[in-house]
């Protein structure tokens, strides 16, 4: 009786090549693009331990992958705000000296309730106040999609439209650290930047691709049905 890793690998390996993305490729690890200073890191296993600038979080300022020191500091914030976050917005806390923003966003219901223009007006403003924050480095680990339930592509081309002005510009954020354990979400980056910014791989033609030299054992296989949707 074989692992579960290996029976994932298996069926992986077992599907049409139609049901794939166009780019597919197993080995992918991360994508570096220079011109961009855009990084999308895959991480084996749970990726909600990464150490994260970004979280969503519901109007009471509650979220899954809160530790009891960021629990302790947004109830702080929420009483700044008279006890209650916004849909749209986002909000700043301290955490050991790091800076934290917090997007408030609903639960996805299907895209039916505001919920793509929620999501952009949150990210706007988190995009700001990165501006504002002077920041070298932001780390952002699928925020919003697998407790709150959005698909990928919603929250990616949300960003990528937030984040144009850090993508295009030379500016002081020399990268966005984007981590996922889906490496079908790898290839969508790649995908959504050359489709929204062309003229960045007319010189590079591609990012410069690193590759798994050896497999985890507690590698993540996606489910390759529906790659770019929430688990």
């Amino acid at each position: 009786m074989g692992c579960q890793c290996c029976k994932d690998e298996e069926s992986v390996k077992d599907r049409k090549q139609s049901e794939l993305p166009d780019n597919w490729n197993p080995n992918r690890v991360d994508i570096i693009n220079s011109k961009t200073k855009i990084k999308v890191v895959y991480v084996p296993g749970d990726s909600s331990k990464i150490d994260s600038s970004v979280f969503a979080v519901s109007t009471k300022g509650l979220s899954p992958l809160f530790s009891n020191q960021l629990i302790n500091a947004a109830q702080e914030s929420l009483q700044d705000n008279q006890g209650s976050f916004e849909y749209g917005n986002c909000y700043q806390i301290n955490n050991k000296e790091k800076k934290i923003f917090l997007v408030c966003i609903p639960m996805w219901r299907g895209g039916q309730f505001n919920e793509n223009k929620l999501v952009e007006m949150a990210f706007n403003q988190l995009a700001k106040q990165v501006k504002e924050s002077s920041l070298q480095q932001i780390v952002i680990n699928e925020v919003g999609v697998r407790y709150f339930g959005y698909p990928r592509q919603v929250i990616i081309s949300s960003l990528m439209h937030s984040f144009k002005q850090f993508i295009l510009a030379e500016t002081y954020l020399e990268q966005i650290i984007y981590t996922s354990n889906d490496r079908a979400t790898i290839a969508l980056i790649e995908t959504q930047l050359k489709s929204a910014h062309p003229e960045l791989f007319q010189d590079e033609g591609k990012p410069d691709i690193k590759k798994i030299g050896k497999k985890n054992d507690n590698d993540v296989t996606s489910d390759l049905e529906q790659p770019l949707l929430a688990e």
